[in-house]
C-alpha cells in the first residue's frame, strides 16, 4: 500500500482556553488536556511539531 502521508492542521494562537470557550472540539480527541507553552514563538514551535526535533537540533529559537 502506498504511504498516504500526513496532514497537519495548526491554528496559531488557538490556546486551550480559547478553544474551550468557543466550543472547538475534535471528535477524535478522547482526552484533551491543557499544556504549558515552552517555546517562545511560533516558528520554533511549528518546526518542532513538524520535525520532532528540539530547537537545539533544528536551530530555530
Amino acid at each position: 500500500m502506498k504511504d498516504r502521508g500526513t496532514i497537519v492542521i495548526l491554528i496559531d494562537a488557538l490556546g486551550y482556553d480559547l478553544a474551550e470557550r468557543h466550543g472547538f472540539r475534535l471528535s477524535g480527541l478522547s482526552k484533551p488536556s491543557k499544556v504549558e507553552t515552552v517555546l517562545g514563538f511560533s516558528q520554533a514551535a511549528i518546526t518542532t511539531i513538524l520535525t520532532g526535533l528540539e530547537p537545539s537540533r533544528h536551530g530555530l529559537w
